[in-house]
């Protein structure tokens, strides 16, 4: 109830008419870490905070507009956002027919495949996936289908007359590039596949398969990406990772083999070690742990790190 209260009061104070007919609430999430990783000076730093703000409104048709709205809370330098762009910000609608956005946005290349195995709350662990080219996108439009019998489809393009703020950036063709994904989930398993294609002077594909699979406490994942927009050339990342709940406390591992890159040299093999433990309905600390093999070094794709941090959410 306070969150809606204080939603409808900023946004009020923005256009107070729109918002008087819909329903907003504002959200949030503060993430603090230290971290000690070799080779570097111990840096109390911000984890991915992030602030935002939902809303919807009924239609006379009696589907749902939708508008979201999502940007960085830096705990370091106390502002928000970063010095170019935030995290989401789109419109949309959603009923029986499915669900259409329009903005920046997560694509499905992300939510449905990789992202099953992105699940520890340390930010140095997001090594093995680019969130610019093959994640959140602005510029962007979607489509998801309604959930047919544990199936889902979605298809997006991206399309900008200048370069943007996303890596990719204006490949020079009208549609800068086109998605589709598939997602199928039943009875605790699912998989999903992917296909992000990069038109013009880029290109090049992002294709990923991901599948999981969670049954009462347990939850495992894995995920394969070939990512030939920022990797060409270079091995599929297979990324395994998996957790165990018990009570208030959460057991997560992963392990990541990043392959040869395109001069075939092993980019080597990391594995990751974190416990979680809740101290109420929206706060918990965390004890997070990588270790590199030498390749994994060498290759920059990671280094031993040993983290421990708090996140509040609101």
């Amino acid at each position: 109830m306070k969150k809606s209260i204080i939603a409808l009061a900023v946004a009020g104070a923005l256009t107070a008419p729109m918002v008087a007919q819909a329903d907003a609430t504002l959200y949030g999430s503060l993430r603090v870490q230290i971290a000690d990783a070799d080779g570097s000076d111990l840096d109390i730093q911000d984890n991915t905070s992030r602030i935002g703000i939902k809303a919807t409104s009924e239609l006379f048709n009696g589907a749902t507009a939708i508008a979201h709205f999502e940007t960085y809370a830096n705990t370091e330098s106390g502002s928000f956002g970063t010095p170019d762009k935030g995290r989401l910000a789109y419109v949309g609608v959603t009923g029986d027919m499915g669900t259409v956005t329009v903005g920046r946005q997560w694509l499905p290349a992300y939510l449905w495949t990789v992202g099953k195995t992105d699940i520890m709350a340390a930010a140095s662990t997001e090594t093995t996936h680019s969130y610019a080219t093959g994640g959140r996108q602005g510029n962007a439009a979607a489509y998801v289908s309604p959930n047919m019998s544990g199936l889902q489809l979605a298809v997006a393009v991206v399309a900008r007359d200048a370069a943007g703020v996303d890596a990719g950036g204006d490949t020079t063709d009208d549609v800068d590039a086109t998605h589709v994904a598939a997602n199928y989930s039943m009875g605790g398993f699912g998989i999903a596949l992917s296909t992000l294609q990069y038109k013009g002077t880029v290109d090049e594909n992002i294709n990923s398969i991901g599948v999981n699979y969670s049954a009462d406490n347990f939850y495992v994942g894995l995920s394969a990406e070939d990512d030939e927009v920022n990797r060409n050339g270079a091995d599929n990342i297979y990324v395994l990772a998996g957790s165990y709940t018990m009570d208030n406390t959460k057991l997560l591992a992963s392990y990541t083999d990043f392959g040869d890159d395109a001069a075939d040299v092993d980019g080597g093999k990391r594995f990751i070690a974190e416990v979680q433990q809740k101290l109420g309905k929206q706060a918990f600390v965390f004890a997070n742990y990588i270790e590199a093999n030498g390749d994994a070094e060498d290759a920059a794709n990671a280094v031993d790190t040993f983290a421990v941090g708090y996140n509040v959410s609101f």
